[in-house]
């Protein structure tokens, strides 16, 4: 897991219990909507650099360049990428949506996505990378723990949401389980709300160390 994080410097949430879906309590809801927009605020606020770097590239390539059942397949084998078992199969369907897409595509978007990629070590050059990582780093311990999470009983299309920001709903979706599940693994309620304030607090803090470092980008980048 924790050459997960050295790989992301990030994080995301999620799960049912048995495939069997039960009714959270009304303040579950309303917790997962706060929790989802302080975890979409720190998304936003990684260096834009990030964009042209590899993995979040492969958002673009997902999003804009696979269709149909090559989308599917590279969604459900995001989560496998990003824990490092199935990274050789899931980039080959991004090869095979570079490929099929780019004969369809007059803008040639696709065929100039790698092209434009940014090589790790030009990106841990990077001020604003520098910056980010001497930030989050002093939370590393507590988004590890938010990461696992996430990987461990999110979905695929959950997961790619989270990474990807592009799907609020499904980002609720995932803490909504993540805090279904807490709250249905725990017997004691005290245990349940100090890990819901305490991480609300972590991504406040975490938060405003970033505003105060970063320029928000508003659309996600």
């Amino acid at each position: 897991m924790h050459r997960v994080f050295d790989t992301l410097f990030c994080i995301i949430f999620v799960i049912s219990i048995n495939g069997v879906w039960l009714k959270p309590p009304a303040s579950i809801d309303t917790d997962a909507i706060e929790l989802t927009q302080l975890m979409e605020k720190f998304w936003s606020l990684k260096p834009i650099i990030f964009k042209r770097t590899r993995p979040w590239v492969y958002c673009q390539v997902i999003d804009k360049c696979c269709e149909d059942e090559d989308r599917s397949e590279a969604v459900s084998l995001i989560s496998q990428y990003l824990d490092g078992t199935n990274r050789y199969r899931f980039i080959e369907v991004i090869i095979t949506c570079m490929s099929s897409s780019t004969l369809n595509k007059a803008d040639q978007l696709c065929s100039s996505i790698f092209e434009s990629i940014i090589p790790a070590r030009i990106t841990y050059q990077n001020s604003d990378v520098k910056k980010y990582i001497r930030i989050i780093r002093k939370y590393k311990k507590e988004l590890d723990n938010i990461f696992d999470q996430i990987l461990s009983t999110c979905n695929s299309e959950e997961v790619h949401a989270f990474f990807c920001l592009s799907n609020k709903k499904l980002m609720e979706t995932c803490v909504v389980k993540i805090l279904q599940k807490l709250y249905d693994d725990d017997d004691d309620d005290k245990n349940d709300q100090d890990f819901i304030v305490n991480t609300k607090q972590l991504l406040i803090d975490l938060n405003q160390q970033l505003s105060e470092a970063f320029i928000e980008n508003t659309d996600g980048e």
